[in-house]
């Protein structure tokens, strides 16, 4: 056999291994769970499915796992969820096999709720360390994860003395939760997820690298997590959260759960000082946040537009960067620039807020005042005084369900706040009995159905524009003589009174998450301005235009000219309006103050 010939033999018998070993090589299986749905005594979560989709998306894009084997389960039943854990636990089975359960909902010292249904942590505790999967990593971000480490107290978690093996030729498990004992994890508007899942992600990105190999283990992304968790949820709870773990592998390999080279878009980072933060632009929130001190690091990033800053001394230095799929783009410290203001939303600044309640949340709101104007009576030109109130209590049946309570009233909401909102609503929202010596009982019933649209302008502000018809019906109990065709007849009529039709716009602007402010335009048209229950064919007017300027009705809602923010459960309110009645030449002024509650 010649050179050439034996040569040719190797390469062929070394691409043979080559294919042999990526056919036996042991799979990475993930089983990823988001659970908003609320458990017993507890408000449904808004941010946990975002929660899992992140994670998951990480792990495809830079840990390793095919998309296919990353199963992503919102609001799974116990019995489902345990199943498709033992037959991710299956697939990963032999050498080489890595098994990583991830789960974000509610929890408590002994159970976690997927689907507000309950599931012992000792069951999933020993089905994920039991498992056929050769290494397993068991991550629960919840409240009182520290039945799942085993983690007790509220002290801060020591720092890791080694590192973690995560190494395939090693066999054993990993357990981490994002909060010690008796502690509660938290979530959070401003970042649309959980704090401890932000850090731990942005570490497997990049942020946690401290080598700068590009390269993360789960030891410094846990690491990252903790420090950064435990730092800003200080800042805005009682009760920082300190994430905890356990591990139980043998060997001392350290086998890198994220590699930054698999990421389809990256910043190249100089960093001389720091700390710099990297802030999408889209949403204004800080995805990556880099510790102080001298480093050079990749950070794996989704394709897009974003910022690169750090604040100094002498300001916000900043500098824009597009990151296009496929590219890196380089970006250095040094030549940061200072910008005029600091325009994008820090990680505490005020978070959008829903058009409907989060899941078992009550909101009331109370108002009291008076009506100047001139009398409504046609010919007549004094002017009056009359009483004005509002009431209004809702009911967040699921984060995107409301009902007014005390009505046959309901409110939907499509979209997310922060980017737009379509708000359905309908029902009888008003009625009212009465009596009447002529008439007897009165009940009138005030069916209405409408659309809103909101549009976000910044994370502050917001449009909205909305179309509405209502109608006024009554029934008296006394027999009424009214005259048709047949001649004279006597009923008990019940029918509609009136018909107005709604196009109303509003623009609210919130000041240091404590001051709002609403001034809207309200037009409406009423085609029958009121009818007779003796004579249904009279009517006083053929037709009428009413225009509203201040707080007016918009989606079935008062909205106050301005809102004080008192604390997080309550706020002030102040009500003005003028509206002018086209067909009458009537001004009414309205004032009212009063307050809302929230809880």
């Amino acid at each position: 056999m010649n050179t050439k010939t034996l040569l040719f033999a190797l390469v062929l018998l070394s691409a043979a291994r080559t294919a042999l070993a990526a056919e036996t090589a042991g799979r990475r299986i993930a089983v990823v769970v988001g659970a908003n749905a609320a458990a017993p005594g507890r408000a449904a979560l808004r941010y946990a499915h975002e929660d899992a989709s992140a994670m998951a998306q990480t792990l495809t894009e830079v840990a390793g796992f095919a998309s296919t084997d990353v199963q992503v389960m919102n609001d799974p039943d116990p019995e489902q969820l345990l199943a498709t854990i033992d037959g991710a636990l299956r697939g990963a089975a032999g050498p080489d096999g890595l098994f990583l359960f991830y789960y974000s909902g509610h929890a408590d010292g002994r159970s976690v709720y997927p689907n507000g249904k309950t599931l012992a942590l000792t069951t999933l505790r020993e089905r994920i360390d039991k498992g056929a999967a050769q290494v397993r990593v068991g991550i629960v971000d919840a409240c009182r994860g520290g039945g799942w480490t085993r983690a007790k107290g509220l002290d801060a978690v020591p720092p890791f003395e080694v590192e973690m093996p995560l190494s395939l030729a090693n066999e054993g498990s990993v357990l981490i939760a994002s909060s010690s004992g008796i502690e509660s994890a938290h979530e959070s508007d401003a970042i649309r997820g959980s704090f401890f899942t932000h850090y731990l992600i942005a570490g497997l990105r990049g942020a946690a690298d401290d080598k700068g190999d590009g390269e993360v283990t789960l030891a410094e992304a846990f690491d990252y997590a903790k420090t950064y968790t435990a730092r800003d949820t200080s800042l805005v709870a009682d009760e920082p959260q300190h994430p905890s773990f356990e591990i139980n592998l043998r060997g001392r390999r350290d086998l890198p759960l994220s590699r930054l080279s698999r990421a389809r878009a990256l910043v190249a980072l100089e960093q001389n000082e720091g700390p710099i933060q990297l802030v999408q632009m889209e949403t204004g929130i800080v995805v990556l946040e880099i510790p102080s001190g001298p480093r050079v690091m990749r950070l794996a990033v989704a394709p897009g537009r974003y910022v690169v800053r750090r604040k100094a001394a002498e300001g916000m230095l900043a500098q824009e960067v597009e990151v296009r799929p496929g590219e890196t783009v380089d970006v250095r410290e040094g030549e940061l620039t200072l910008a005029g203001v600091d325009y994008l939303a820090a990680k505490q600044a005020a978070a959008p807020k829903a058009a409907t309640l989060a899941h078992g949340a009550w909101r009331l709101a109370l108002g009291l005042g008076v009506v100047h104007g001139d009398a409504m009576q046609a010919g007549v030109g004094t002017t009056g005084k009359d009483v004005a109130g509002t009431l209004d209590a809702r009911y967040g049946i699921t984060d995107r369900l409301e009902w007014l309570v005390a009505t046959p009233a309901f409110a939907y909401r499509l979209g997310d706040p922060g980017s737009t909102e379509w708000l359905f609503w309908g029902g009888v929202p008003s009625w009212g009995i009465g009596y009447s010596s002529v008439e007897g009982t009165l009940l009138t019933l005030r069916p209405a159905a409408g659309t809103a649209l909101r549009l976000w302008p910044s994370n502050a502000s917001v449009v909205t524009v909305g179309l509405a018809a209502v109608s006024e019906m009554q029934w008296a109990s006394t027999k009424l003589s009214s005259t048709d065709a047949q001649g004279r007849v006597e009923s008990n009529r019940f029918g509609p009174r009136t018909w107005t039709t709604h196009a109303s716009a509003a623009y609210s602007l919130t000041l240091a998450d404590t001051v709002t402010m609403n001034a809207g335009v309200d037009v409406a048209a009423n085609p029958i301005a009121e009818a007779d229950l003796v004579n249904p064919a009279w009517r006083s007017k053929d037709f009428d235009l009413h225009l509203t300027i201040g707080s007016v009705s918009l989606a079935a809602r008062q909205l106050p000219l301005v809102e004080i923010k008192m604390s997080e459960g309550w706020s002030l309110d102040g009500y003005a309006s003028v509206g002018y009645y086209f067909s009458t030449r009537d001004v009414r002024e309205t004032y009212m103050l009063g307050a809302t509650w929230r809880w």
